[in-house]
């Protein structure tokens, strides 16, 4: 719905700090649901979800005004008398489709830059996080009406007809299946789409690594969420001379993390449902567990799981395992298996490298992977910054949301040219009576 009263700044303003009140009171709720639905502790569920949005509407007042504030562009000669000035305007209503993995996070986050953007904002939550959703839905109502944001539950249907009937902009994260279909569904009128489709994100760990350190922080960006996350370190290429040194860094990383039983751990979460355990549960056989391996399909538990002896040729290096199990590759040289990645769609949202050399992997990775992003000597936490575009390229996304470029995407850009009623310049119309002479000098100003 297109209404002029959120363009405003002030009118944006109040409606960040009216989600920002709505989070401060009940974001607790918002984390109590995400635990009944994935088995999340409470810091794992409120910190990457209702606080992360917080952190966000703080990160946009502090430049909202900056942001929205219009600037001026410089006039060609045939624009003379006159100027431009341009500013962002919002597209009007953002459909926004989330995840069941941050089934609030990744509907609150982008609703964040929506808003910013002067939008108005329906959020679809995804079916397979019935608590969550239930949830948005009674603190939403109770917090906005429903003219500026609501929220619609209902699976697949749903979200094809909000996309094409009620969306002037569509935000959709989940897999690269389902986006298809939302970038068809967005095309049938058009409307732009911001799509985040995750990626099997490769980990690259030099000679040179300090492998404790790696290993803890690659062990945390894996099994964070049970490995339910699309920024998760995929598979691990570790250079052969310190495998086994890493396995067993990996292996007592992970009992420091969650203890000689997992399982029994309050901080280790669960697998959604038993359709992705289903799909999960075979991959362990893909491998020698180093550390985990083992299951409970009644308690949708999957242990935290490093695999060595990987076959090159498994599934496990080209999909998103999308759970807690990590393969881990020797490799002689990880720089050129760094060449392997990117290549068409299988472009991932997020590329890894450890090494002592900071500097060193950075320009490796930079110069011979394709990925939406790098992290150096880190895994999950780049998304701790609000100040931080998240998206991907190719086939795993475009667009982003966060930050100022999320402030970017849900807007667009309007031009306005003003010219003096009276003064022209006679030449641009006919009959030409201009040398082509004067036309080449002129256009080298233009």
């Amino acid at each position: 719905m297109r209404s002029e009263a959120t363009i405003p700044v002030d009118a944006r303003v109040r409606t960040l700090e009216t989600m920002r009140s709505m989070l401060r009171s009940r974001g607790e709720d918002i984390a109590e649901a995400i635990a009944r639905d994935l088995g999340r502790c409470w810091l794992e569920s409120w910190s990457a979800e209702p606080g992360l949005a917080l952190a966000d509407i703080s990160h946009v007042l502090d430049n909202i005004h900056d942001w929205a504030a219009g600037y001026t562009l410089r006039p060609s000669p045939t624009m003379l008398p006159g100027s431009v000035r341009a500013g962002r305007r919002p597209y009007g209503t953002a459909v926004i489709i989330g995840p069941w993995n941050y089934p609030a996070g990744l509907l609150l986050s982008p609703m964040v830059s929506a808003l910013a953007a002067g939008n108005t904002v329906i959020l679809k939550p995804s079916e397979r996080a019935p608590e969550t959703a239930a949830a948005l839905t009674e603190i939403m109502a109770e917090h906005f009406e429903p003219e500026l944001a609501a929220v619609v539950t209902g699976g697949g249907d749903t979200a094809s007809w909000l996309v094409r009937n009620a969306a002037d902009i569509v935000c959709f994260t989940g897999s690269r299946a389902t986006g298809r279909k939302v970038m068809a569904d967005a095309a049938s009128r058009p409307v732009p789409v911001v799509l985040e489709l995750g990626g099997a994100n490769p980990c690259f760990v030099a000679r040179d690594a300090h492998l404790r350190t790696a290993a803890r922080r690659i062990a945390w960006g894996r099994f964070f969420g049970a490995g339910q996350t699309c920024l998760a370190p995929n598979h691990v290429f570790v250079h052969a001379a310190v495998e086994e040194v890493f396995l067993e860094e990996m292996a007592e990383a992970v009992e420091d993390f969650y203890g000689e039983d997992p399982s029994a751990s309050a901080d280790y979460g669960r697998i959604i449902d038993r359709r992705a355990f289903d799909r999960l549960a075979p991959m362990l056989a893909e491998g020698r567990a180093v550390t985990g391996g083992t299951y409970s399909r009644d308690d949708l538990y999957v242990a935290p799981t490093v695999l060595a002896d990987v076959d090159r040729g498994s599934r496990l290096l080209r999909e998103e395992i999308f759970g807690p199990i990590l393969p881990v590759v020797p490799t002689d040289s990880p720089e050129r298996e760094m060449l392997n990645v990117g290549r068409g769609d299988d472009s991932p949202l997020v590329a890894y490298g450890f090494s002592g050399d900071s500097r060193g992997m950075e320009d490796l990775l930079a110069s011979r992977v394709r990925a939406g992003s790098i992290t150096v000597n880190g895994t999950l936490h780049r998304i701790v910054s609000s100040s931080i575009g998240f998206g991907g390229v190719g086939g795993s996304g475009f667009g982003r949301y966060r930050g100022i470029e999320g402030f970017r995407n849900f807007s667009w850009e309007r031009v306005v040219l003003r010219k003096s009623p009276r003064l022209e310049m006679p030449m641009l119309y006919p009959p030409y009576r201009v040398g082509r002479r004067l036309i080449k000098m002129l256009s080298r100003l233009f």
